[in-house]
């Protein structure tokens, strides 16, 4: 379908016993000038949500159906990739009436800019310490664009393994102060390849808290979906930053090393702590 009154979103959804190893089946009928995106609501019950490519090379977004403000997340994933060219090929679980679904997230969703009740008031952006001192130096986190403009060479895993578009590069991405991805980034690119053992040996480096709603209010706040927040171009330290912690400034137990998990409890510990 073609959603109506929606600024052009296009959304396919996917026919009855479709899977991701299957080719697209409207891949033909809509020639989408930035291609196709996956995005899947699973008829789990996890609180989780995955990124990556399907075994036909889409870019996949899929949540459990608990995820928390999954409409919101649906609609802000559509404008996105409405705005960057992609048409959506969308499966949900047999008892979801789709067209309702997409109709009434759309419908509900205020833009981007706006601040919505669950936005949390802090979000986060792990980095290691050699990063963080050239974030310093520059005054603002850049994008893997903008970093790449200016002749460096961040780190392009995400779009090698996991098959991003491109266009994420243009983005400073945000996370949730409560989850540990953000030490699973960390760790990835300290390895080369992907982390996702939370229990695994870590060496941490800085955990940056700043003030999402104010950047929000600022009109810097940006959606697709995948993400909490996103920043495009490059998000200022200041007003924003709130407080910089590194492994430096706090202590793991005598004798034991740090893991994504222990890091991430204990900076947010430091955190709290220091916001009383």
């Amino acid at each position: 379908m073609v959603t109506p009154g929606h600024r052009g979103v296009v959304c396919r959804f996917a026919p009855p016993g479709w899977s991701a190893t299957d080719p697209n089946p409207y891949a033909g009928e809509h020639d989408s000038p930035g291609g196709w995106t996956h995005a899947e609501v699973e008829d789990k019950r996890r609180g989780w949500m995955f990124t990556g490519s399907t075994p036909r090379g889409m870019f996949s977004v899929r949540w459990d159906r608990d995820v928390p403000d999954l409409k919101s997340r649906l609609a802000d994933l559509f404008r996105y990739e409405t705005r960057h060219g992609r048409a959506v090929l969308l499966c949900v679980p047999p008892d979801i009436d789709g067209d309702t679904f997409v109709s009434d997230a759309l419908a509900r969703t205020p833009p981007p800019h706006v601040v919505r009740d669950p936005d949390p008031q802090w979000v986060t952006h792990s980095t290691d310490l050699d990063a963080w001192a050239r974030i310093r130096e520059d005054g603002a986190l850049k994008s893997s664009a903008l970093l790449t403009a200016e002749g460096a060479t961040p780190d392009d895993l995400g779009f090698r393994v996991l098959g991003e578009p491109a266009d994420y590069a243009e983005y400073v991405m945000l996370g949730s102060m409560e989850r540990v991805g953000g030490e699973h980034v960390v760790a990835s690119r300290r390895a080369g390849r992907i982390i996702t053992d939370e229990d695994a040996p870590h060496e941490p480096g800085v955990c940056l808290y700043f003030d999402n709603r104010e950047l929000i209010r600022a009109g810097l706040g940006e959606r697709d979906g995948a993400h909490l927040i996103e920043v495009r171009g490059h998000l200022p330290l200041e007003p924003y930053l709130v407080e910089a912690i590194s492994a430096r400034d706090i202590e793991s137990e005598a004798g034991v090393g740090w893991t994504p998990a222990s890091f991430h409890a204990a900076v947010t510990a430091a955190f709290l702590a220091r916001l009383r």
